[in-house]
């Protein structure tokens, strides 16, 4: 819904968004909670991008999880999620979700662990995976597929009962 509010309004573009009014970005993307604080970084994120990458393009191209991480609101989750979804690179998110899956599971892990885990076990298993598809598909895609699906257990009404609260 704030996507499409932000493009309601004009705003298509880096450009847009460092020129447009802080008051109407904050109304475009209410949507999403924390609009306040979400409107000043997007501000400020997308006037970083333009000086350091010139263009999304570039910034697809040559950004990295270091840089992500350097930016004001960006952790672990929302940096790997940059280079995951719209970069298309090999990198699985691990959000609260996947966390919360894995304790309840028996794995307590941090971050930087589960992620290890997740990754080594799909590699591990790409063979069987391939197998699966019928052809050979990208880390990244498999990567993106296996973080949806968590999502999507975890947010099932059912599975939540049954995993998070029942015991």
């Amino acid at each position: 819904q704030s996507l499409n509010n932000l493009k309601n309004i004009g705003i298509n573009s880096l450009q847009d968004i460092t020129k447009y009014d802080l008051e109407s970005i904050k109304e475009a993307i209410k949507p999403s909670g924390f609009y306040n604080q979400k409107a000043q970084r997007l501000k400020l994120i997308a006037q970083n991008i333009i000086d350091e990458f010139d263009s999304l393009d570039n910034f697809k191209a040559n950004v990295t999880r270091e840089w992500l991480l350097n930016q004001k609101g960006f952790g672990y989750e929302s940096s790997d999620s940059v280079l995951c979804y719209f970069a298309y690179r090999d990198v699985m998110v691990v959000d609260n979700y996947t966390l919360k899956l894995l304790k309840k599971l028996g794995f307590k892990m941090d971050y930087h662990q589960a992620q290890k885990w997740i990754c080594d076990g799909i590699k591990s298993n790409l063979n069987n995976i391939y197998e699966l598809y019928g052809y050979e598909i990208s880390l990244n895609k498999i990567y993106a597929r296996m973080h949806g699906k968590i999502v999507e257990f975890s947010k099932n009404k059912e599975n939540i009962h049954d995993m998070f609260i029942s015991t």
